[in-house]
């Protein structure tokens, strides 16, 4: 696990939780793009293009970023998205919140204030 996040992934439910942790440093946001790009080559083999994974990222430990994080932070949450049926965004704090609202809700992309919320949202067909 690296100190600012980790990726889980249960394959059962096809869910990847993506946990960010602190302030990140554009080389942060390096390693970052990288776990998530390793995760997807290993894990195709799976079938990604048969079912789509469902994605949780929990911002809740995240501190609100700098404008060039938080943009690319956008854009890799919308690029999984597109091998994702669901995406669940967890944001407590009402900074992050507005900071993270560059990632737009869509009916497959929510905003959630808790874990239980989000995750039952995921749940449903």
């Amino acid at each position: 696990m690296d100190h600012a996040f980790n990726l889980d992934w249960d394959p059962e439910r096809r869910l990847l939780r993506a946990n960010m942790f602190g302030y990140w440093d554009l080389a942060t946001m390096g390693s970052f793009e990288s776990a998530v790009t390793a995760f997807m080559h290993t894990s195709a083999p799976i079938g990604f293009s048969e079912a789509k994974l469902l994605l949780l990222v929990d911002r809740r430990r995240q501190s609100v970023q700098s404008q060039a994080v938080a943009e690319r932070i956008a854009v890799m949450v919308s690029s999984v998205g597109v091998i994702s049926r669901k995406t669940a965004i967890l944001v407590e704090s009402t900074l992050l919140q507005m900071q993270t609202n560059r990632i737009r809700d869509t009916a497959e992309r929510r905003f959630f204030p808790n874990e239980k919320e989000a995750i039952a949202w995921l749940m449903e067909e």
